[in-house]
């Protein structure tokens, strides 16, 4: 039996949103505009308080993106996952910003309304969520009052023209003149073979553009294209520039391959997508309840595991616990399935360390899958600094308690733990993780790191519901303070800098320098770092940060 619920069932739910605003040197920026945006559009708005803390209630439960701004002027933004949980913490980090405006005009040099301006930036594609767009007005002017300092890729687009790639550089107010010629528009082109007419009539073609990994934002009209009457899409008047991704929901089936891409510079194409057969769209697969009894009906959830931006397919098992659920991927590929009542979570498997968000599997037809449930844990502390302040904006891991993990640390391996599950504090120093199933007698290290201190405490699972850990001191953290340099000497203002702490497991930091090529991370892990220019490898450079201390690098 198959038992579907529409994705809008998640959205009709409410989810609060809390977070912070820090500046390149983590200093808590107070005012800042917030403003929450789903799918391009503003769906809320509010003002930081004194201390940069914010709060955002009745939100749905999407992915959403958090945009500050600030005088200087400054911006940040940070993508949120609220889709399958009704609270979440963002920290957002501030970078010097600037003006971009500009006409668009035709080949004769007459104005352009209502032409789809863009602009990200490049070099680092975690900044690809700052991406924004706007329309040109009636004289065919456009402006972006907040664009980061540095590389920013521009895309002007309408109806019927050859789309304009252009970029823009520096840290000075820009004004950019973007005009279409007479050549004929460019096209992508989609198809979908071996599909029925209901088929053809049900499918969705969602459309993505990336500028050097960076998420370029697409007009309503290339992100959703209509199909014409033989299933193809035809996608008229983007820059060849930009990478596009193309993934097709199809209900009831899936498709092969389950996602397109096609590179940046890459001229017309035409890509076609198969229907699989009815066995392949299936996921099938029992729930087990191991040293529980399981109730009938339990609701679940299941995507595709390695696309963080995929929506997620709602369901339930039928009352003997076996489940029908159509699949996110095509054969071959992994999925991730969850269980969505809060009494039940994912059994830990300690042989390979599967984190808390579901079970992982490769899609195989006809194969039946079991997921075993346990009895939901909670673990929960509270933490205090040094001084017997709360440690407010503090993030929670829970770790294996050993280093046999390698990873890859600049072509090297490296040892250190599993990471099952991750969350974050409240301003009072509170720490929950919910929803996680905890073998009892099985030993787990809880870190907690916050600009105001950082610890590990050792744990071991007891047959109770909530792991309470009590009042925890956190000890001093390790500071890194940075500016970034020429090859002259002279500052880099907006300096795009990635650092990496790896202590006993890799957290990575991505961020601005400021208006001096400043920046300072705080509440690092003790161990060893790696801190870089972003995109520029010569200018990495190792250090050994230990507890308290306040490292100084010079990149350049």
């Amino acid at each position: 039996m198959i038992a579907l619920l529409f994705a809008t069932c998640l959205t009709a739910q409410q989810a609060r949103l809390e977070g912070c605003v820090v500046d390149a040197r983590s200093q808590a920026v107070p005012n800042a505009t917030i403003t929450i945006v789903r799918d391009g559009a503003v769906i809320a708005h509010t003002q930081g308080d004194g201390e940069g803390h914010f709060v955002v209630g009745r939100l749905p439960q999407a992915v959403l993106t958090v945009r500050a701004t600030s005088q200087g002027p400054c911006v940040g933004a940070a993508s949120v996952d609220l889709e399958l949980r009704p609270r979440a913490f963002a920290s957002v980090r501030l970078m010097p910003a600037r003006r971009l405006s500009g006409r668009v005009l035709d080949a004769e040099g007459a104005a352009v309304a209502g032409a789809f301006v863009a602009t990200t930036p490049v070099g680092a594609p975690e900044f690809g969520v700052l991406g924004t767009a706007c329309r040109s007005d009636a004289e065919g002017r456009f402006v972006f009052g907040t664009i980061p300092f540095g590389r920013n890729a521009v895309r002007a687009w309408r109806k019927g023209a050859f789309g304009i790639a252009a970029e823009v550089d520096g840290t000075a107010d820009v004004e950019l003149e973007c005009r279409f010629d007479d050549d004929e528009p460019q096209q992508r082109n989609f198809e979908l073979q071996d599909a029925t007419a209901a088929q053809r009539s049900a499918a969705v073609l969602v459309i993505g553009a990336f500028a050097e990994g960076s998420h370029m934002p697409l007009p309503p009209e290339l992100q959703r294209p209509a199909p014409d009457d033989t299933a193809c899409w035809r996608v008229h008047g983007w820059p060849w520039d930009d990478e596009m991704r193309a993934r097709l929901l199809l209900p009831g089936g899936c498709s092969d391959p389950d996602e397109i891409r096609v590179p940046g510079d890459t001229p017309d194409r035409t890509k076609v997508f198969h229907v699989e057969p009815a066995e392949v769209a299936m996921v099938r697969g029992v729930l087990v309840g191991g040293q529980c009894e399981l109730p009938g009906g339990l609701p679940l959830a299941i995507r595709s595991a390695l696309d963080p931006d995929a929506p997620w397919t709602l369901g339930h098992a039928d009352r003997d616990g076996s489940f029908v659920l159509p699949s996110p991927v095509g054969r071959d590929r992994v999925f991730c399935l969850r269980c969505l009542d809060k009494h039940f979570a994912c059994a830990i498997d300690a042989s390979d360390w599967s984190p808390s968000e579901g079970y992982r599997a490769r899609h195989r037809v006809g194969f039946e899958h079991h997921l075993v449930l346990a009895p939901a844990h909670t673990v929960r502390c509270t933490v205090r600094q040094a001084d017997g302040a709360p440690l407010q904006d503090a993030t929670i891991a829970l770790l294996s308690p050993d280093l046999r993990f390698m990873r890859n640390r600049g072509g090297r391996g490296a040892p250190g733990a599993a990471r099952y599950a991750e969350g974050n504090g409240t301003r009072d120093g509170t720490c929950e993780l919910g929803g996680l199933g905890l073998p009892e007698g099985m030993e787990f290290v809880c870190r907690i790191s916050g600009p105001g201190g950082f610890l590990e405490q050792r744990f071991v699972v007891s047959g109770e519901a909530v792991q309470d850990l009590g009042v925890l001191t956190a000890g001093p953290a390790a500071t890194l303070r940075g500016r970034a340099v020429s090859a002259a000497g002279r500052p880099l203002p907006g300096a795009r800098v990635r650092v990496v702490d790896w202590g006993s497991s890799e957290h990575t930091h991505v961020l601005a320098a400021d208006r001096d090529g400043s920046f300072v991370v705080t509440g690092l892990m003790p161990g060893p770092c790696d801190v870089q220019i972003a995109g520029i490898p010569g200018t990495r450079q190792s250090l050994t940060l230990e507890a308290g201390s306040q490292v100084d690098v010079t990149l350049k």
